[in-house]
Order: C-alpha cells, then sequence, then structure tokens
C-alpha cells in the first residue's frame, strides 16, 4: 500500500489492522522526489572534495590548477526509514522518521603545480 502523506496514516493503518484479515508488520518511509535529495547530497560532496582539496594543496605548498578526473561514489538515501510494528496488532501507533538524509561520495582528481 502506498500513502501519500502522513497525516492519516495512524488510523488508516489502524483500521486495515482491526480487521484481521491482514497482517501489518512494518512500514517503510520514502521521500517523494528522491532524485533532487540525491543530486542535492552530490552538490554538497563535490563542494565538500573542493575544500579538502584546497587543505591538502594549502599544506602540501602546491597549486589546484584543474580537475582531471571526477569519479561518482554511490549516492543513496543513508536510511529510508522503518518503523516495526507493535505486537498488538489492533490499534498502530507509527512514528515516521524526524529526517530522511542522503549521501553522496565522490573523488576527484587534480593536477597541481608548485607554487
Amino acid at each position: 500500500m502506498k500513502a501519500n502523506g502522513i497525516d492519516q496514516l495512524n488510523a488508516t493503518m489502524s483500521r486495515i489492522a482491526e480487521t484481521g484479515l491482514l497482517r501489518v508488520q512494518s512500514v517503510t518511509f520514502k521521500v517523494e522526489n528522491e532524485r533532487a535529495a540525491l543530486l542535492e547530497a552530490r552538490r554538497a560532496a563535490m563542494l565538500d572534495a573542493r575544500q579538502q582539496a584546497k587543505v591538502y594543496a594549502e599544506a602540501a605548498d602546491v597549486t589546484l590548477v584543474e580537475i582531471n578526473a571526477i569519479t561518482d561514489g554511490e549516492a543513496s538515501p543513508s536510511e529510508v526509514g522503518e518503523a516495526d510494528m507493535p505486537r498488538s496488532l489492533r490499534h498502530i501507533q507509527i512514528v515516521p522518521p524526524a529526517t530522511i538524509s542522503f549521501n553522496a561520495t565522490v573523488n576527484v582528481t587534480w593536477r597541481i603545480s608548485p607554487r
């Protein structure tokens, strides 16, 4: 079953459980526009890679000239968010995750030159 919005989720799941016809074992939460969140995670990964490269270049007393290669690591939700179901299946209280975070990694190879 797919439900948009969580406002009525507890009541809906409780009604399903009350029938006794179905057994609800778990509920999974996902974001609606996952691609946008993953792209934002990739932007953040690239910004972090640039900042790290600048720190290393300063410490090594070299200059970053240009990027030679960018290799995309895996970008994914860190946790989709699941709610375990209680033993009593007649009334269900689902607590959604406060946030769902997304992570991305990137490897950047730079051409450097002496200062």
